[in-house]
């Protein structure tokens, strides 16, 4: 698959619940965006969990830029987190 936007190309982000400090997190070492890195994140780390939300916060390891993102553990969706 050829990626022909930049923001899109697989990069490392590091994710952890948002109610737990940043050193609980892991990194994920290839997704395409944030959201992707969320949905990886629960793969890998919270497999156990299948119903209601997880708040995380994703961060561009490239960028430093953070998002805080809620993951329906029951459909995999993300979206970011209400205010």
């Amino acid at each position: 698959m050829a990626f022909t936007d930049p923001r899109e190309r697989p990069r490392p982000f590091f994710v952890h619940p948002a109610d737990a400090p940043p050193h609980s997190g892991h990194q994920v070492p290839a997704a395409a965006n944030a959201e992707d890195a969320a949905l990886q994140y629960v793969e890998l780390w919270s497999p156990s969990a299948h119903e209601g939300e997880l708040r995380l916060i994703v961060e561009d390891c490239g960028t430093g830029h953070e998002s805080c993102l809620t993951v329906h553990l029951d459909t995999g969706e993300a979206e970011p987190c209400a205010a």
